[in-house]
């Protein structure tokens, strides 16, 4: 089962966090590389184990998956931050960033200047 998760940064952050976010994809290449690897070995093996490829076929391709879900989930956050930074382009000089017409927040605590440039 997967859960969105959604949390706020400063928006000088979303830049680091995207990539932070990209740097744990790396372990994870590393992981399908390996898979595949042993996938290919096994074919090209005396002693192949279609059991064994066939594991290692169904993970590689879950696992490349969620990498998927990982670069759109980063595309996203970076489509957003250039949204909100032609937005802050366009605004007059003396027209703070809280009236560009973002909807009100819902609980009295929020606060107003948070804006959701991607889920991740």
């Amino acid at each position: 089962m997967r859960v969105k998760l959604t949390y706020t940064a400063d928006v000088e952050d979303v830049l680091t966090e995207a990539a932070n976010l990209l740097q744990n994809f790396a372990q994870k290449m590393n992981s399908n590389t390996e898979l595949y690897k042993a996938a290919v070995e096994n074919l090209q093996s005396s002693t192949f184990n279609p059991a064994q490829l066939h594991h290692n076929l169904d993970l590689l391709r879950r696992q490349l998956g969620e990498l998927d879900i990982r670069l759109v989930e980063v595309m996203q956050i970076v489509d957003g931050y250039e949204q909100y930074q032609r937005s802050a382009r366009l605004l007059p000089p003396d027209m703070p960033e809280e009236s560009m017409g973002a909807p009100a927040p819902e609980e009295e605590n929020e606060d107003p200047r948070e804006e959701v440039l991607g889920d991740y």
